[in-house]
């Protein structure tokens, strides 16, 4: 077996130059070895090169010499196979999944929001968000980066909005980054939907969020077609199985219209578009909710509430 070891004679070559030369000759090797360039790393060799295991470095073939940027990263294409940049829009990009990591990798806008327990804020966290996609869905966002007001909060290491509860941002940004309003959304508990997504249409209005605004009044009138069925499920879990545990959803589920339907009628004289209008919750509990749930919580209603959803019954019947 070959041997990579040196033989006396090349040790003895080696002896002849200076320490000076020695040093510069592994200074001019090391400086062509490229290492802070897009060369992929190199690969271990399986196979031991001599009896003392000495390992042989080989370098993967596998990846084209001319791919990489310079980081060693392969760029983003658009869907035209152009690299992408922050002013790409995101229709452009060749999926949303790609949009997405190409906006985690972009710049970070670090906002401060407030940790809200029983309506009182408690404490504040900041957290980091994809600039891009914040920028992309928002005029308000837009505004700030175009007029540098950003670079303002960026004194204080931050952008302040600790009126905001972090869990309703956090709610808008998966609402943003689903990328379509019939996409999946676990943004809370199925019983609270109506009251989760008004509170995004509140943010939306907000931050000038046109588009994902049509989504959530897109989301919250699907939500109520989609429980045409809710007598027939009330049927089923509650009345057909009493002690089951499912009455107590079911009442959660009406207090949520309930409340969506109160925060609805206090913005009325404000200047907020919005995405559902009171009488639609009205009517939605008088089409889809089983009587014998809603004559058992009409007490708990807003009387302005319980007294629109008497007459709407009347002029209905």
């Amino acid at each position: 077996m070959s041997s990579n070891v040196p033989t006396n004679e090349q040790n003895a070559a080696a002896g002849t130059g200076s320490d000076t030369d020695s040093i510069s000759s592994l200074s001019s090797r090391a400086a062509n070895m490229n290492l802070d360039r897009s060369s992929p790393p190199p690969l271990l060799s399986s196979e031991a090169s001599d009896e003392e295991g000495d390992i042989t470095i080989m370098k993967d073939s596998s990846l084209s010499e001319e791919g990489p940027d310079e980081c060693g990263q392969m760029p983003f294409l658009d869907k035209y196979g152009e690299p992408v940049h922050e002013g790409t829009p995101p229709e452009d990009f060749g999926c949303w999944p790609e949009y997405l990591l190409y906006c985690k990798q972009g710049a970070k806008l670090k906002i401060r929001l407030a940790v809200v327990e029983k309506g009182v804020a408690v404490g504040y966290r900041r957290v980091d968000y994809p600039a891009k996609i914040l920028v992309d869905h928002s005029q308000y966002f837009r505004g700030l980066f175009r007029t540098g007001a950003a670079m303002s909060e960026f004194e204080v290491g931050h952008l302040d909005l600790n009126d905001i509860d972090i869990v309703s941002f956090e709610r808008l940004y998966m609402v943003m980054a689903s990328g379509h309003p019939a996409a999946h959304h676990n943004i809370g508990p199925t019983v609270r939907t109506l009251s989760d997504l008004l509170d995004c249409a509140v943010l939306c209005d907000r931050f000038m969020m046109h588009q994902i605004a049509g989504w959530v009044k897109k989301m919250m009138n699907d939500y109520m077609v989609g429980m045409a069925g809710w007598s027939m499920q009330y049927q089923q879990e509650v009345i057909n199985r009493p002690g089951a545990g499912f009455d107590a959803l079911h009442r959660e589920r009406v207090l949520d219209v309930s409340d969506a339907y109160e925060r609805s009628v206090s913005m009325l004289g404000e200047t907020i578009n919005l995405p559902v209008q009171p009488i639609s919750y009205v009517n939605f509990l008088i089409q889809a909710c089983p009587r014998v749930l809603l004559a058992e919580m009409v007490h708990e209603f807003p009387p302005l509430m319980a007294a629109e959803l008497a007459k709407q019954m009347l002029l209905q019947s």
